[in-house]
């Protein structure tokens, strides 16, 4: 089976360490929940992995692909959704 997404010895540092050596694979149709405190980063894996950071060290791969290569679009919705209340759902999306 093929992995949708593989995440390889991922570091992110900002002001101190926040990954370091973070593995993950993801299979075809698999659901994985990232549980954690607040502040284990959790959504730097995230963004990581949407292309929305860089990480200092390690790889990410897309359906075999690496991240900058796939043709592949990553999104995600916070647990928070911070949608502007006076909008419609589609104009939020917009």
């Amino acid at each position: 089976m093929q992995k949708a997404i593989e995440v390889t010895n991922l570091c992110k540092r900002y002001s101190q360490e926040v990954l370091k050596n973070f593995s993950l694979s993801v299979n075809e149709g698999e659901m994985v929940v990232l549980l954690g405190e607040s502040g284990c980063g959790k959504s730097t894996v995230l963004n990581l992995i949407a292309g929305l950071l860089t990480p200092e060290q390690g790889q990410i791969t897309l359906q075999g692909l690496p991240r900058e290569h796939s043709v592949l679009s990553i999104g995600y919705m916070l647990q928070k959704d911070h949608l502007l209340e006076w909008r419609t759902i589609y104009k939020n999306v917009l």
